[in-house]
């Protein structure tokens, strides 16, 4: 489990109104200070997260397998 998925976690159990304040919060944060590293984070964090869970399948792609034991 991932740091990004916990927030979505989080942000699904908690009332509505509490996810939406947080947002609108860090919204209004991230536009007075200029600090986006919140939101680079998780996205990164996702990608990183979708990256680990498709490459084994396009490796499989790519790598030819050969049947062992064939002459």
């Amino acid at each position: 489990m991932r740091g990004s998925d916990a927030i979505d976690i989080g942000l699904g159990i908690a009332p509505r109104s509490w996810a939406r304040g947080f947002m609108v919060a860090l919204l209004v944060v991230m536009a007075v200070t200029g600090w986006y590293d919140p939101v680079l984070w998780y996205v990164g964090d996702k990608a990183a997260a979708l990256t680990e869970t498709l490459l084994p399948a396009f490796e499989n792609l790519t790598t030819p397998t050969t049947p062992t034991g064939t002459p």
